[in-house]
């Protein structure tokens, strides 16, 4: 294996050739990508398995892709309903073909993705507040038990 230059690099992956016109997606830890994922030449299509954890990582995802073989990605895979699989998604434009089983399909429209990503977000945001608010105040409670 070895690590794949021809694509621009991203903050969320590295792209790994595994065999001729076959990639793996590998998250690097503190990325937004979570998960891994996989880009497929199909000869005059390119295929993506899986569009990864964030819109951002997902548009990484995509612009690499587009850079190995120098067109559109034609087809994006889900293999299941799970945020970090799919997430990715709306990087792809209309022209790329979202495929997946009935009941994944069925699974993301049931949860809303494993939970809308613009709701996670912002929950995230909440909880890192309170988060910081009770790290200040545990900090401000040690300090003035020092005094």
């Amino acid at each position: 294996m070895k690590t794949h230059s021809q694509a621009p690099e991203s903050e969320h992956f590295r792209i790994e050739e595994m065999d001729d016109g076959v990639y793996a997606v590998i998250h690097i830890d503190g990325g937004a990508a979570i998960g891994n994922a996989g880009i497929v030449d199909l000869g005059d299509r390119t295929l993506v398995y899986d569009s990864l954890f964030t819109p951002h990582a997902g548009e990484d995802l995509r612009i690499a892709a587009e850079a190995l073989f120098d067109r559109p990605i034609d087809i994006v895979i889900n293999s299941h309903w799970h945020n970090d699989h799919i997430w990715g998604n709306q990087a792809f434009g209309a022209e790329t073909q979202l495929v997946s089983s009935e009941e994944t399909r069925r699974m993301i429209i049931a949860t809303r993705g494993h939970g809308a990503f613009d709701q996670f977000m912002a929950s995230a945001e909440t909880n890192l507040e309170a988060t910081r608010a009770q790290f200040q105040a545990a900090e401000e409670a040690g300090s003035s038990g020092n005094a």
